[in-house]
């Protein structure tokens, strides 16, 4: 039900036909897209980078695979914090779009 084209990416949102229902996002990397579009800048999307998806290969050995990280919540700076403290080398991103070092 939805699309995004990026720089290097293709994402699809596919979901159910219950408003309450399953929603998942699948991406791939575009070679075909990787020079014809500029690189990212400050007004893009850093979860649509295709180093995201070279991360996640070389996690699993430069095998296919799935991962999955959702929330619905009200206040999401108590779990950002929380996963800071416990598990700082899962958060890429503090703010809107600040590498965290």
């Amino acid at each position: 039900t939805g699309y995004h084209q990026g720089h290097g990416t293709k994402s699809f949102l596919v979901t159910t036909k219950d408003p309450a229902g399953v929603q998942l996002v699948i991406m791939a990397k575009d070679p075909r897209t990787e020079n014809a579009l500029p690189g990212l800048d400050e007004n893009q999307f850093h979860h649509f980078d295709p180093e995201n998806i070279d991360r996640f290969y070389r996690g699993q050995n430069n095998r296919q695979g799935i991962s999955v990280l959702a929330f619905q919540v009200e206040d999401i700076e108590t779990i950002r914090g929380r996963y800071q403290q416990l598990h700082p080398s899962l958060v890429h991103f503090y703010g809107e779009y600040d590498e965290i070092s």
